[in-house]
């Protein structure tokens, strides 16, 4: 994101990123807080767990696919990453 246009980045500062983190971060987190806590309240933890842990990991499993396509090496590295996540997180629903 640093880096400039001419070489693939998105030419930002470093007092941009910050802000950008920073502000648009920290609402979306709150804003995600109170939803989860509406929806959890609503309908219970049960029902909406495994909608929230497969929110949370396949960002990161879709991401390892794509990087697969691109760098098969990294790949491998990723995709046991993301799936150690998933798994702890779905054994973790269990109890």
């Amino acid at each position: 994101m640093l880096d400039s246009t001419d070489k693939g980045g998105l030419g930002y500062s470093t007092e941009l990123i910050g802000t950008i983190f920073g502000t648009a971060g920290v609402i979306m987190l709150s804003f995600g807080g109170i939803l989860g806590g509406i929806l959890i309240s609503r309908d219970g933890l049960k029902k909406w767990m495994l909608p929230m842990v497969l929110s949370l990991n396949l960002p990161n499993i879709l991401y390892a696919i794509r990087l697969s396509q691109k760098r098969p090496m990294l790949s491998r590295l990723r995709l046991r990453s993301c799936s150690r996540s998933l798994a702890t997180d779905l054994v973790l629903q269990l109890f």
